[in-house]
């Protein structure tokens, strides 16, 4: 009957408390509590954990009109809800980690081949693309590890990323190779300077 708009935000204290203790937490009697929609008095905060794993991934916040417990069994309407929309929630998350780990690369965080090139696919208005090849990369590795070599190109990504503008983008290709998409740049010097 309430327009989710109306409800404030959850208190963080509340929300932290569900994440680190994996319980429910609920507070009773919110009437007159500032942001409250009248007739709302109780808050139930449940956390949603991933299948098979410990870690909380979200939190469901249940806003009632009196104190609302959540005993276990089919046949609880409000268990039903809540086990539905957790499955929900850990469904949608599960989609957004696979599609953000086929576009991205696992070391350093940047797009991947695949995730440039469908930025690049987009460019509608013209772009610059700067490629970027590190000279002497191998002695590295060969010098100094395989951890070494990793936190050099953890390390040129940071930077690059921080040498660009917000609507730019920052991959990487291959072994010790980056590129920069400059969506519709003003001009060639402006491209030139990034």
């Amino acid at each position: 009957a309430h327009d989710p708009e109306s409800f404030p935000p959850a208190p963080p204290d509340l929300v932290r408390r569900a994440r680190r203790l994996g319980e429910a937490q609920q507070m009773d009697e919110l009437a007159g509590v500032p942001g409250v929609p009248e007739g709302i008095r109780a808050l139930r905060v449940v956390p949603v954990k991933a299948p098979g794993r410990p870690d909380v991934v979200a939190c469901l916040v249940i806003w009632a009109p009196m104190p609302v417990g959540i005993e276990a069994g089919p046949q609880r309407p409000v268990h039903q809800a809540v086990r539905l929309a957790s499955l929900a929630v850990v469904n949608h998350l599960s989609k957004v980690a696979l599609q953000w780990e086929a576009s991205h690369d696992a070391l350093t965080g940047l797009k991947n081949r695949a995730g440039f090139e469908n930025d690049l696919a987009r460019q509608q208005d013209g772009c610059a693309l700067l490629y970027i090849d590190l000279d002497d990369f191998k002695p590295v590795n060969d010098e100094h590890g395989h951890h070494a070599g990793d936190a050099v190109l953890v390390t040129v990504g940071r930077r690059l990323e921080a040498a660009i503008r917000g609507q730019d983008s920052v991959a990487r290709i291959g072994g010790d190779e980056f590129a920069v998409l400059i969506p519709a740049p003003a001009s060639i010097d402006l491209a030139t300077d990034i």
